[in-house]
């Protein structure tokens, strides 16, 4: 059979940093069954182009489409505008929103099968099932449309066995066409290793979508993916897109090791915990490591009981410290209105950033936690009367946790933080450069070094 995935158009429309993995992984299991399939990502594209591209494409027999919490209305208008266009195919949708609330997709959508949870086994057998005529209601991890009644099948039991899943269909996507890593002007790619997060959150659905038990690649799995990317594709830095690669201090020294063994001109990035040793940093940083990114969302310790997280202010601290004595540049997630925020915990974070000196920090441009299906949160928010069920088919909107301070309260939360970081981050680079200075010892490189910090001390002055 003919199938086509979509990622949906965004409400602005722009290139995406990478691929979406989870298509590529669908789409490989179903290529590998013997379909053709066709990934189409609509990320960068207007709807007009969408529809071009679909009205060009072989006639599908199936369409399936991946659906978000955040912009799940792009997904319902892709949904229709397959109908529109193919009567005759049957429409499929998953992913994170689909999976929490499937019989909103039948209610917003034409579409005739929800894929709930990790999607690739249940995909791939619910194609058979239309190739064949069979009956789909013995395939777990589904819902449907029977006789004017949705019917929800037996949860999927989540594949421990990631290496049976074949490579994801690299060849789909054009890698110049992404971003890549923002600091890095190598081509680059994301790889997953792993799948699943042991800890949990308050404001996460990973764990909800991909189970808390942490599921691990191989590591001659995931070399075989490094290197196809690295000779096929021309990949020459690469994401390692877990949700936590550092949570398993032994298998990260192998796979630096493995890297360092290849001999590939390839540098990385990863997310990780904050709980790490200088050693395991080291092996990192002699196999390509160059950045780590970590999710420390604030400087109180109530404010991080608060959200769940299992390390303290210190353990953020410690792990910055290390990252610069391996020479790796630590960067920083943070979050400004988790449950508890006040001017005080603001004011902590603040004191942490003084301390820690990441070396990226983006403003906080919209304070305050997303509400996600599957998450603590979510229930929070329910019990408090802040979202209703109903509230996600009634709008298309991203819904914030407010229980205690209004958006526009939380809002000055986050300016302040914006002013004041802003002050620490042009500290921050004024003490890089002048340590760059002090251990260069070419004339040349140091007048140039000068003409940069005068630049930089004449934007301050403005």
């Amino acid at each position: 059979m003919n199938v086509v995935l979509i990622n949906p158009p965004r409400i602005n429309p722009s290139r995406a940093d990478f691929p979406p993995l989870g298509l590529g992984y669908i789409g490989a299991v179903a290529q590998q069954a013997g379909h053709q399939v066709a990934i189409l990502d609509a990320a960068a594209w207007s709807w007009d182009e969408l529809r071009d591209r679909l009205i060009h494409s072989p006639l599908p027999d199936v369409v399936g489409v991946t659906c978000w919490t955040i912009e799940r209305g792009q997904a319902w208008q892709v949904l229709r505008l397959a109908r529109e266009l193919f009567p005759q195919a049957k429409l499929a949708a998953g992913g994170p929103h689909a999976s929490a609330f499937p019989e909103h997709v039948f209610i917003k959508t034409p579409a005739d099968y929800v894929v709930i949870g990790e999607g690739e086994h249940t995909f791939r057998e619910l194609l058979d099932a239309i190739a064949g005529g069979g009956d789909v209601s013995a395939i777990t991890g589904l819902a449907y449309r029977l006789d004017g009644k949705i019917i929800r099948t037996a949860p999927r039991v989540f594949e421990n066995n990631l290496d049976s899943l074949p490579m994801l269909l690299h060849e789909q996507f054009d890698y110049s066409q992404y971003n890549g890593l923002y600091d890095m002007s190598r081509r680059a790619a994301a790889v997953m290793t792993s799948r699943g997060c042991p800890f949990q959150c308050i404001y996460c659905s990973s764990s909800a979508y991909w189970g808390c038990k942490m599921r691990k690649r191989s590591i001659p799995s995931v070399m075989a993916e490094v290197e196809y990317l690295y000779h096929e594709k021309g990949i020459r830095a690469i994401l390692f897109f877990d949700d936590n690669l550092l949570i398993d201090s032994r298998r990260c020294i192998e796979l630096s090791q493995a890297l360092l063994e290849r001999k590939l001109d390839l540098t990385w990035a990863a997310e990780g915990t904050v709980k790490i040793e200088l050693e395991t940093l080291k092996w990192m940083k002699k196999s390509g490591c160059y950045r780590i990114d970590f999710g420390i969302e604030s400087g109180s310790p109530q404010i991080l009981k608060n959200i769940g997280k299992k390390f303290t202010v210190e353990d953020n601290c410690r792990a910055f410290e290390l990252c610069r004595q391996a020479d790796i540049k630590p960067n920083a997630y943070l979050i400004v209105g988790s449950p508890g925020e006040t001017m005080h915990t603001v004011k902590e974070t603040i004191q942490m950033m003084r301390k820690i000196q990441p070396e990226r920090l983006l403003p906080i441009p919209q304070p305050g936690l997303w509400i996600l299906p599957g998450t603590e949160l979510y229930r929070m928010s329910l019990e408090k009367g802040i979202i209703k069920e109903e509230d996600w088919l009634n709008s298309d909107e991203t819904f914030f946790y407010t229980a205690e301070y209004s958006r526009n309260d939380l809002q000055k939360f986050a300016d302040e933080f914006n002013l004041q970081n802003q002050k620490t981050m042009r500290g921050s680079i004024l003490r890089r450069l002048a340590s760059k200075v002090l251990r260069d010892k070419d004339k040349d490189a140091i007048r140039q070094w000068q003409r940069r910090l005068r630049n930089l001390l004449a934007k301050i002055a403005k």
